[in-house]
């Protein structure tokens, strides 16, 4: 085993894991596990990833084991695209409902989850590197993280947060634990950079 792992949170088709390759220096003596729910992406990245040092979750990262609906993002027109940004899990769509000018959601396909706090609690590694770029789930997974105290084995943090595109009627409470998270972060010296 390495002693570096990197997890990548909504991989997608490894945008953000070749942008935080470069900046967090990662060779092949690092472990990768990706987690996205998208079979259409998991396949892309199977192909372009097929190394020892990489293992590819068809499945979505959540607060908990189990199955969740997931969305897929479609234009206006109604064409659906299994591969693009802007997907999301069910349970965080109502944030999102003021957006219908830009996209709407398709018809859910049911996906696995996994509760990554757990997840990162097993790991054993010397220096564990964590992206989240989870269209709105961030919230959730962050709070549990730090109720479980698992965020504190994350020595480096790359968040995505999606308080920008929420309803402007949830915009105050979701920057409000923007916010706490924020804080929590500071106060217990965790190397963080704010995604976008």
């Amino acid at each position: 085993m390495n002693s570096k792992i990197l997890v990548d949170c909504g991989s997608n088709l490894g945008q953000g894991y070749e942008q935080i390759k470069i900046l967090e220096g990662i060779d092949s003596s690092w472990d990768i596990e990706m987690f996205e729910p998208s079979p259409e992406c998991v396949k892309h990245l199977m192909s372009k990833y097929n190394k020892d040092n990489f293992n590819i979750n068809n499945k979505a990262v959540y607060i908990s084991y189990g199955e969740k609906e997931f969305h897929f993002t479609q234009n206006l027109s109604g064409e659906v695209s299994y591969t693009s940004v802007g997907s999301k899990l069910g349970v965080v769509k109502h944030l999102f409902t003021n957006r219908s000018h830009l996209y709407r959601l398709s018809e859910p396909i049911i996906v696995e989850t996994i509760d990554l706090s757990n997840f990162i609690d097993e790991l054993n590694y010397e220096y564990i590197c964590l992206k989240l770029d989870v269209e709105g789930s961030e919230y959730d997974i962050l709070k549990r993280m730090i109720e479980t105290s698992s965020l504190k084995k994350v020595n480096k943090l790359y968040v995505e947060f999606h308080n920008y595109a929420i309803d402007s009627d949830k915009k105050d409470k979701y920057d409000r634990i923007r916010i706490d998270i924020l804080n929590y972060l500071k106060d217990n010296n965790v190397n963080f950079v704010e995604w976008h």
